[in-house]
This record gives C-alpha cells, sequence and structure tokens, in this order.
C-alpha cells in the first residue's frame, strides 16, 4: 500500500501524419513526422484509500474485530465495493459494519459486498472479524497463521482501488500431537506454546527406556512448531513396530510443564 504520488514515464511512438495534441496543453500539437517519439511525465495521485495493514496474534477459538477504514478523494462520492477472499484452513472471516455486529450486504445487487455510498473526504469505517482455528489436529501446518488482502474499489471505476494487509499468528496454548498417528516410517510433532521458552522431546519404549532424543533444552519461540522424526533411535537405528511414548519438557516463566503421550510405529 503505497501512499506516495506515483510518477512514471510515457514512451509514445509516433506515427507520420498522425497529429498528437491535448487540448489543455500550452504547446502545440506534435506531428508524427516531425518526432519519432515523445516522452511524457504523469503525475498519478491515488483517489482511494484503505487501511491500515495490520498484525496480530490469536489464540485458537478466540474471535476478533479488526477495524478498517476507507478514504475517498475523489470529488463526489460513489459506492466502495469490498472484496475479501475466500476463508481458508479453518480461519473464518467475514466482513461487517464499523461496530462489528451487522454483516455487510451487497446494495447495489451487483454480486459484491459494499459499503454503500461513500461521502468524500471523510474515513468510512468497516471491520472484518476474524475466529482461529478451534485446536490443533492432524496435518496443522496451514493453520499456524493466516494472512488475507482487503480490497476496495469504486462501482464506477474498478481502477480505482486499494488494498489492506491482514497478517494473524496463532497464539496457541501448550500442546503436542503427532501426525501421522500410527507412524510407518516418519511423523511430525506438533507442539503449540504460549510463550517463548526452552523444550525438550524424546521418545521411550514401553519398559520405559529413553530411545530417541529429539530435542535437549532447545530455546523456541511462542507458536507452532514442527519436529520430524524419522523412526530411528540415537544410534540412528530403526526402531522396531510397537507402542511407544513420548515426553514434552516446556520451560517458561520459571516453571516446568510436561505432557507425555502414546504413539504406535507400524511395520512397512
Amino acid at each position: 500500500m503505497n501512499r506516495n504520488d506515483v510518477r512514471f514515464r510515457l514512451l509514445i511512438i509516433l506515427i507520420p501524419g498522425i497529429i498528437i495534441s491535448s487540448p489543455n496543453s500550452p504547446y502545440p500539437p506534435v506531428i508524427g513526422n516531425t518526432f519519432n517519439s515523445v516522452s511524457l511525465t504523469i503525475n498519478e495521485s491515488p483517489e482511494l484509500e484503505l487501511g491500515p495493514d495490520q498484525n496480530d496474534q490469536l489464540t485458537p477459538g478466540a474471535i476478533k474485530n479488526f477495524q478498517l477504514f476507507v478514504l475517498l478523494k475523489t470529488d463526489s462520492g460513489a459506492i466502495v465495493e469490498l472484496r475479501l477472499p475466500d476463508s481458508h484452513s479453518n480461519w473464518r472471516c467475514q466482513l461487517n459494519d464499523s461496530a462489528g455486529t451487522a454483516p455487510l450486504t451487497d446494495t447495489d445487487g451487483d454480486g459484491t459486498l459494499d459499503l454503500g455510498f461513500v461521502f468524500p473526504g471523510k474515513n468510512t469505517y468497516f471491520t472484518i472479524q476474524v475466529q482461529a482455528p478451534t485446536e490443533l489436529t492432524g496435518d496443522t501446518a496451514h493453520l499456524t497463521a493466516f494472512s488475507t488482502i482487503i480490497t476496495a474499489f469504486l462501482d464506477t471505476d474498478t481502477l480505482i482501488r486499494d488494498t489492506a494487509r491482514l497478517n494473524i499468528k496463532l497464539l496457541p496454548g501448550i500442546s503436542i500431537h503427532n501426525f501421522p498417528n500410527p507412524v510407518t516410517n516418519q511423523t511430525i510433532f506438533v507442539i503449540g506454546l504460549p510463550a517463548d521458552g526452552k523444550i525438550s522431546l524424546a521418545v521411550f519404549n514401553r519398559a520405559g527406556e529413553r530411545i530417541s532424543t529429539l530435542l535437549q533444552h532447545e530455546p523456541v519461540a511462542a507458536g507452532v512448531q514442527f519436529y520430524t522424526w524419522n523412526c530411528c533411535n540415537d544410534r540412528n537405528q530403526p526402531v522396531v513396530p510397537g507402542t511407544y511414548y513420548y515426553l514434552l519438557e516446556y520451560w517458561y516463566r520459571n516453571q516446568v510443564q510436561r505432557i507425555k503421550k502414546v504413539l504406535v510405529v507400524q511395520g512397512q
């Protein structure tokens, strides 16, 4: 989103006998057989502003309204259309009014949600309501963050437009699961952490013997982390099929939390 004037150079190739002129230009017409080309400098000022870009964090299942505004910089008002890409990965989003209580509608019946008639020279507000996924399950690589671009444009001229970006990071409570489970030859541990800290992760057999150490007091950032286990022990030998358990230890804010879960290794 660039709020500065855009300056670019236009190169016009003239054809002999063709006259190029502007009714508002103080200069005489340019005749094609006089010059091979002419270079014009044009300043373009944005006529529609949408903003602001926003970054935030949400916990699983949380719902939040993000307020945006549209500023029309034309001489007269117009209907401002809004376009929001389809939701994905269990993230839900909806365009609402400025209070965040009522969904926007299609006031002009063209199939696109809009803000109705917008007067120039003052901010017109609306909200986008976002709900984060309720839990981390299965293959969650696509759940850890959400990014979308909202587009605003005039109903009378779709080239007059602007965009705003919304980026949200999922900030879960402490959790861990592995996917897939049962395992054939490789699995991914998906770890959710509410704050920066250190973690250890190890796999044990049914006798309680540690067979594989994946992490040992590893500094990690808040959010969702992914670690792959290739079903081998610490000597890089494949483990035998059977039932195992893994232990996550998480140190943060002068405390430690532990989660113990079971995984099954199948023969290939």
